[in-house]
């Protein structure tokens, strides 16, 4: 993939959890169209962390959660996130390609 190409994320799951207090969490799910929306957040600095981000759609895995069907993995990201009082929207993340050993 070039450094130009940008493949839509298509599954994945995307974490919250309060730098303060790391019981508050909240969690979704990567939709098939990249975007994500995650309810419920208190005012505060976040860490937001991507994990098991593929381009691959969601039926492409199988019963144990195993890729079925030829894709793209991303290496888990995270960065710092603060909400206020309103709704914060138009956070755009950067995967990167997982690298296979």
């Amino acid at each position: 993939m070039g450094s130009t190409d940008q493949a839509t994320i298509e599954t994945g799951v995307v974490r919250l959890t309060d730098t303060q207090d790391s019981s508050l969490s909240r969690t979704a799910m990567i939709q098939p169209d990249g975007s994500f929306v995650v309810q419920w957040v208190p005012a505060g600095t976040y860490t937001l962390a991507v994990s098991n981000a593929s381009n691959v759609p969601r039926q492409a895995f199988g019963r144990r959660g195993q890729q079925t069907e030829a894709g793209t993995s991303y290496a888990p990201f995270q960065e710092s996130l603060t909400v206020t009082d309103t709704d914060v929207s138009g956070i755009g993340v950067t995967l990167t390609p997982a690298t296979t050993q």
